[in-house]
């Protein structure tokens, strides 16, 4: 996949809520420290037990991500949704800055079942984009640019509808259109058709614009599902984000056989492994990933392409990648979108269990440097709790086991207190205005395994 870049929007996600989303009937985080006067550090942790609702913002921001890059729902999406439930609803707020102004938004998604022929389909019942503009630096009233509900005709506000009949030329075409992102799964306020004919419509409709861009550019989401082919050695996910030619992208590459890619991915990946590389060699001493070019041929379509292969580098030695441990795989398919991070406020990357087979001592380093210097934005999930000795009690958010409010921020925290420590004791002797932990019992534990080895 190849995107083009823009460097002259700004694009920030400030809060996310999810509501009956896979195990949270409602949970909700503030994901930014961003405001229009300050930009600080954006890291953001977030902690928990086993599958206590981590990995769902993730999911969830992903999900934006497909949504706004107007990508159809994926068809297993119904698993996000809790039993029971018909729908599960997303709201993402974003800090837009734009050439023209800079804006406050809030998008909300309601995604539910449309059957069809005996057959279940997801598609996107209800959305709508609000924005708050800020003007001469004050933030104004709330305004919406565009509320859809597909149970209904028309759209909301209806002035809003007028300017886009004016600009459809034909109001039969803005509903067909509209009728056809639903059938389709996809979202008709980030449809290519409505961001096509953006130029024509009022300034404000520029925050459509801005937001597809990022979705497309400079959003990265970095799942266990992509990760998961690294440990079985299958592929390994190489992004890469080329500043100067203004692309950023994901190439697969093959582990257990040469993959073949086209001359300008493999310009773009060996430019990105020259950055790694730079990083690489500070984090593992004496290590060096390189991209070999076995050799040259036409495709089926006639196009030239290279076969390709990963090597790691110590010294005079050389051995294929899939050979290194599930850590330096982990690190070299994610070490160049933290350099981007660290670099550049235009990034954002949420990374789902950062800390898989990466080096305790190591990923504290990572993210106190991060904490201290990064641009960018960062959202990750981690069971490993050496980040909690290095970032402050603002930039973690902890899951609860009361899933009707299942995220908050740690109380009662000084700045010298070790919330590591913190966190261990509220685990077992509560003391937050939720329960972090559903407990276990060791003689319990010790019981189900004579009970279960009995079974045998």
């Amino acid at each position: 996949m190849v995107v083009n870049v823009v460097n002259d929007e700004f694009v920030r996600i400030l809060g996310i809520s999810i509501e009956n989303f896979k195990n949270t009937h409602k949970g909700q985080i503030k994901l930014s420290s961003m405001n229009t006067n300050k930009l600080e550090s954006d890291i953001i942790g977030i902690y928990g037990q086993n599958g206590s609702g981590k990995t769902s913002i993730i999911t969830a921001i992903s999900m934006i991500k497909k949504i706004i890059s107007n990508k159809r729902l994926d068809e297993d999406v119904f698993k996000y949704m809790m039993v029971d439930e018909l729908s599960t609803k997303i709201m993402v707020k974003f800090l837009v800055e734009t050439k023209n102004n800079t804006y406050e938004t809030e998008y909300i998604v309601l995604i539910t079942k449309d059957k069809r022929e005996d057959e279940y389909f997801p598609v996107i019942k209800k959305e709508s984009l609000v924005y708050w503009d800020y003007g001469d630096g004050n933030k104004k009233r709330k305004k919406c640019l565009i509320e859809v509900d597909n149970n209904k005709n028309g759209l909301k506000p209806v002035y809003r509808y007028d300017q886009l009949k004016k600009v459809f030329g034909d109001e039969n075409d803005l509903i067909v259109e509209k009728k056809l992102s639903y059938r389709t799964g996809k979202s008709f306020i980030f449809s290519s058709v409505l961001y096509g004919l953006i130029p024509n419509l009022p300034v404000e409709y520029e925050i459509i614009k801005a937001l597809k861009r990022y979705a497309r550019s400079n959003l990265f989401i970095v799942e266990n599902e992509m990760l998961a082919l690294s440990d079985a050695n299958l592929m390994i996910p190489i992004v890469f984000r080329s500043y100067d030619r203004h692309e950023a992208g994901v190439i697969p590459i093959g582990l257990n056989k040469p993959k073949s890619i086209s001359l300008q991915q493999f310009d773009a990946v060996k430019k990105s492994l020259n950055s790694s590389n730079k990083v690489i060699e500070k984090l593992i001493p004496g290590l060096k990933i390189e991209l070999r070019m076995l050799n040259k041929h036409l495709d089926e379509e006639g196009i030239e392409v290279v076969d390709i292969e990963l090597l790691s580098i110590r010294g005079n030695r050389e051995i294929p990648i899939r050979y290194e441990s599930d850590g330096i795989k982990k690190i070299v398919s994610i070490i160049h979108l933290l350099i981007g991070v660290y670099n550049y406020k235009v990034l954002t990357v949420a990374i789902d269990e950062i800390d898989s087979g990466i080096f305790e001592y190591l990923l504290g380093e990572i993210i106190e440097i991060l904490s201290k210097g990064a641009k960018g934005q960062l959202i990750f999930t981690s069971h490993n709790l050496r980040p909690l000795e290095v970032l402050n009690n603002s930039n973690l958010v902890f899951t609860t086991s009361n899933s009707h409010n299942r995220f908050i921020k740690m109380k009662n925290v000084n700045s010298n207190n070790n919330i590591r420590d913190m966190y261990y004791r509220t685990l077992v002797l509560d003391g937050q205005e939720e329960k972090l932990y559903n407990n276990t019992s060791q003689i319990k534990i010790k019981r189900a395994f004579e009970k279960a080895g009995d079974l045998l």
